[in-house]
């Protein structure tokens, strides 16, 4: 099976979002959500690749990959400077495997049920080599 690719937003899903827009978001102390370090971690025993993504200007990326190192928090890439608005990922169809994108909206700063999303991708797989 080829590797698979998870994009993670940083504030709001790993970090608390403290209201804050992207371009001050960083200056402020950080809390992680609950089971975002497992979460990342858990990905990375899978051999997944983690690209985290987030509204955070690209002129404080240093300050973010320090906070992201300070936190613990594992990643094969950082995508700087997106929208906050509406996310959209697109990608095309394998043979044999008709669906290659999906998406899951987790709730604001709520703690990361790791077995859950684990589970939930998994079987998305499944569904998706089925087809």
């Amino acid at each position: 099976m080829k590797q698979k690719t998870v994009f993670a937003d940083i504030d709001g899903l790993l970090v608390i979002h403290n209201g804050e827009g992207a371009s001050r978001q960083w200056l402020l102390p950080h809390k992680l959500v609950d089971g975002a370090r497992e979460f990342l971690d858990a990905l990375e025993r899978e051999g997944v690749y983690i690209v985290l993504v987030t509204a955070r200007k690209e002129c404080v990326r240093e300050d973010t990959v320090q906070q992201l190192r300070w936190m613990g928090l594992i990643y094969d890439q950082l995508v700087m400077g997106l929208g906050s608005g509406p996310r959209y990922l697109l990608n095309d169809s394998k043979p044999g495997q008709p669906e290659t994108c999906f998406a899951l909206t987790l709730e604001r700063n709520a703690a990361i049920d790791v077995g859950r999303v684990i589970a939930w991708m998994e079987a998305q797989c499944q569904s998706s080599s089925n087809s």
